[in-house]
């Protein structure tokens, strides 16, 4: 379902924030009104996690369902975590506790490349729609630095740039499920992984998430949603 914003002009990152969370708050009731639909069509990222598109609000972006349910996380083996965007993110905490981590980066200059802490960057080829995800080695060397991890609980919001990289820390055996809103993408930036030099899966097909997973996310989205007020409580 595709909603019309009244509005055309591109959005900088403090007017898409502001936007955003009056398009979560139409997301959500949708999300209450329409879970079995919403439901019908997922896919399971590489990193481990189910991806529902919700509605696509125009011009500002489209909106997701992210849960990581309590098992069977279809992680592709050794798939790096670090990563940024090609567009802004602002999400909502729905169920659970999500867990974030901010990294500097730095790009090694050639006489540095034998630095024994080097990572290797990949890029993120642009989905051809045939449900396969695909990433391209670049010829530079990196080394991250983590910031504190940041923890959001049931209602809390939280907000990623384009362009800054992170990595997603779900607690073991516990779920969670965020409403995310992804902007258009930002002129200038592109995805962007950082991983060891040893990861060799260049594709993998986001397979289906089946209907245990999505009967068990309804019963959950049920439960949380009847709870849940129209105004997030910020962190």
């Amino acid at each position: 379902m595709t909603v019309i914003m009244p509005s055309s002009r591109e959005f900088d990152y403090a007017q898409f924030i502001a936007l955003a969370e009056d398009a979560l708050d139409l997301g959500q009731r949708y999300l209450r009104a329409n879970i079995s639909t919403v439901l019908r069509d997922g896919r399971w990222h590489p990193t481990g996690f189910a991806v529902f598109n919700v509605l696509d609000i125009s011009p500002i972006g489209i909106i997701r369902l992210h849960y990581w349910p309590e098992a069977d996380l279809r992680l592709t083996t050794g798939h790096p975590t670090i990563h940024c965007h090609c567009f802004h993110l602002h999400s909502r905490v729905l169920a659970g506790v999500y867990k974030e981590v901010v990294f500097r980066t730095r790009k090694l200059a050639s006489n540095e490349n034998t630095e024994r802490n080097a990572l290797a960057g990949f890029n993120v080829v642009p989905p051809s729609g045939d449900g396969i995800d695909r990433l391209e080695r670049d010829d530079d060397s990196y080394v991250v630095l983590g910031g504190p991890p940041a923890e959001y609980r049931s209602r809390a919001a939280h907000s990623i740039p384009a362009g800054e990289y992170h990595s997603t820390n779900i607690r073991v055996n516990a779920q969670c499920a965020t409403l995310a809103m992804l902007s258009r993408p930002v002129i200038g930036y592109r995805d962007h992984i950082i991983g060891n030099r040893d990861f060799a899966t260049l594709e993998s097909l986001r397979p289906v998430v089946d209907c245990k997973v999505t009967d068990a996310l309804a019963e959950s989205m049920r439960t949380s949603l009847e709870l849940d007020s129209e105004t997030p409580v910020e962190p």
